[in-house]
């Protein structure tokens, strides 16, 4: 999701990589060259966790050829299936 929050050190403006309602990282967002957009602190990087910490504005676009879209991760969404 793309998110941002009011931050005296830095522009705010992140991608939050989030599963439900938990965030579990924060980077910054990247370009279409994939280079960082903005800098981000450390404080909003590693310190606000909470989603109550930022706006979440949207979902992000997820380009086609990214690792993210070709489903490498659907298998760990799903239980594992019982040997018996």
């Amino acid at each position: 999701m793309d998110a941002h929050r009011e931050c005296k050190k830095c522009c705010g403006k992140v991608a939050a990589w989030m599963f439900g309602n938990e965030i579990y990282r924060i980077t910054g967002r990247k370009d279409q060259w994939g280079e960082l957009e903005e800098f981000i602190c450390n404080e909003c990087r590693f310190e606000k966790k909470e989603i109550e910490d930022w706006i979440i504005e949207g979902p992000r676009e997820i380009k086609r050829q990214s690792v993210i879209s070709a489903n490498k991760y659907e298998k760990l969404l799903k239980p594992p299936e019982s040997k018996q």
